[in-house]
């Protein structure tokens, strides 16, 4: 919870477990378990007088491990790493909140952006569709049009007839 709170990731109770490092404590109830046990052990059995170790007694020499401690190690190392698996989840988790916290805004202004530009290529489809739809009109406009040279006017300097016919008849008046 306090990483979730410092990273900014919102908390959730169902996907999130809260992690309390307690296997110190475990560990030190085992040790004094174990040492307790030891104690009434050695309470229990007579210390043997006979020299059958030369100078050494039995408080001196290292104390063998039993099964219970074996048992108890086990289950210790067991949760241990049933702990550290669930944190291992968690953290995915908690790392995969943070990363889609921070992407939801950026795909919503791609998502939006995306949009935008369907729009205006749609939009340019209709103009050119249109335009289309002119140049069609156009071409069988021209199919009606009387039959011209295709040589531009400005290029042959053609002389209109009317001019000509003006012309003609000054020129004959003048002749007279």
């Amino acid at each position: 919870m306090e990483l979730c709170r410092r990273t900014g990731v919102p908390w959730d109770d169902v996907r999130y477990i809260e992690f309390t490092p307690s296997f110190s404590t475990n560990i030190r109830r085992i040790e004094a378990e174990y040492t307790q046990e030891e104690f009434d052990r050695r309470r229990a059995t007579p210390v043997d007088t006979s020299p059958k170790a030369q100078g050494a007694s039995t408080s001196s020499q290292p104390a063998k491990i039993t099964q219970v401690m074996i048992l108890k190690m086990g289950h210790l190392a067991h949760s241990i790493d049933v702990r550290a698996t669930r944190l291992e989840v968690v953290m995915l988790w908690m790392i995969e909140a943070a990363i889609l916290a921070v992407l939801s805004p950026l795909w919503t202004s791609i998502d939006t952006l995306a949009m935008r530009v369907e729009a205006c290529e749609s939009r340019q489809e209709e103009t050119s569709v249109s335009t289309k739809f002119t140049s069609l009109l156009e071409v069988v406009d021209d199919v009606d049009a009387p039959e011209t040279s295709e040589i531009p006017l400005a290029t042959t300097e053609d002389v209109h007839r009317d001019d000509m016919k003006v012309d003609e008849s000054e020129a004959e008046i003048d002749k007279e």
